[in-house]
């Protein structure tokens, strides 16, 4: 797709009304976050949404930079334009009650999402960006990351963030996007991260993020969504969780502004039953929700996490071959040593890390996170798969 021209076109009228300006002079400000980052999350952006409503309230996202991936990067889009996210929710629960109980309208997610964008930007939103916002995106067929933070035009913008939610087939096809082709952010950088004192925000609950939910939510829901009564409290989940980390991060006085009535709003009727664990009312209450988180837990542990550590050391074994079949070839035919010597170097690095003890034992063993840290720059340098697993290894 052609780069569209810079020339721009006189405002429309938006249908989502911009968030009116907040006083932060009745704020506590210790720290305020520099940056934030949100994960690819499906249908489970609303936890986003609340997420999003506690920052504007208490002022949290100005001057603050952003980052996202997939829907994370409409969420991270819409903080920095100041776009309503009450009516965003609203937009998405009617999106919701289309989906659910049906096969066909589950797979134009891509749809929804255009609509949304068209009610969230306008002509000149491109402009008011000021270098603050990064859209994470995935390039075929290498399943390189993309980092898109330059707009040449609104819809230039337009397409940038729709390329950033294409996980296919339930929200489009690939489609080309400067010069190449695209897929969803969270394929190759699903937690993205602008330094370390990024702040993350995640809607699934066994991940390791600083804004995740405090009450257990199906993973599945990203896919699929339960009914609107099921899903909507979601939104509060979101802001509850935001104000319980500002609290314990400092970040800013959690009493001050928001309108949301917290835990009151959440489900309470399948708290205890087998269906909460499912997310969905086909099944009945047999076993205390507690009881399936743990088994869930224990899932995750001995199961996720073993298999994706084996996938990343298939990966680094497969890579290590590669690069030193390439040397060899290379030695052999070309008479760059540049060349030569870099193919070595990514071949030492990959040996390296697929020999290091410490990534085995971090994926068998649980709680040697902490005291076991691993290159990352390499991993995400060589590892498809420790990309996507990054979040929770």
């Amino acid at each position: 797709m052609s780069t569209p021209p810079k020339d721009t076109q006189p405002t429309r009228r938006l249908s989502f009304p911009l968030t009116p300006p907040r006083s932060l002079s009745s704020l506590q400000l210790s720290h305020p976050p520099k940056a934030y980052s949100f994960a690819a999350a499906g249908w489970l952006k609303l936890y986003f949404f609340g997420v999003a409503a506690f920052l504007q309230d208490h002022g949290l996202d100005k001057k603050a930079n952003f980052v996202g991936s997939s829907a994370g990067s409409l969420t991270a889009a819409g903080l920095v334009l100041g776009v309503d996210f009450r009516a965003v929710r609203d937009f998405a629960l009617q999106c919701v009650e289309k989906t659910h109980g049906h096969i066909i309208p589950a797979f134009k997610l891509h749809e929804m999402v255009e609509k949304c964008l068209l009610m969230m930007l306008d002509e000149k939103s491109h402009e008011r960006l000021n270098g603050r916002l990064e859209v994470s995106v995935t390039a075929l067929p290498s399943c390189s990351n993309r980092r898109y933070k330059k707009f040449t035009s609104a819809d230039d913008f337009h397409q940038a963030l729709l390329a950033s939610c294409r996980m296919a087939p339930i929200a489009g096809l690939p489609f080309k996007f400067r010069g190449e082709y695209i897929f969803d952010g969270g394929l190759s950088d699903f937690q993205p991260m602008l330094d370390d004192d990024t702040i993350t925000v995640s809607p699934f609950f066994f991940v390791d993020a600083d804004i995740r939910p405090s009450r257990y939510v199906p993973p599945w829901w990203s896919v699929y969504p339960p009914r609107r009564e099921d899903i909507a409290w979601l939104f509060d989940l979101g802001y509850h969780d935001a104000k319980l980390w500002s609290k314990k991060s400092g970040a800013a006085n959690a009493q001050a502004g928001g309108s949301v009535s917290f835990l009151s709003t959440f489900q309470k009727d399948t708290d205890m039953s087998f269906g909460r664990f499912w997310g969905y009312r086909s099944i009945g209450r047999i076993v205390p929700s507690w009881m399936m988180t743990v088994i869930c837990f224990i899932f995750f542990i001995f199961f996720v996490r073993p298999m994706s550590m084996f996938f990343i050391l298939i990966e680094l074994l497969f890579k290590t071959f590669f690069y030193g079949m390439m040397m060899i070839y290379l030695t052999v035919t070309c008479s760059k040593k540049i060349i030569i010597t870099s193919t070595w170097m990514k071949c030492t690095s990959c040996f390296c890390q697929f020999i290091n003890p410490q990534l085995f034992i971090r994926g068998l063993v649980p709680g040697f996170s902490w005291c076991l840290p691993l290159n990352r720059v390499e991993l995400l340098k060589f590892s498809l798969c420790y990309r996507v697993a990054v979040h929770y290894l």
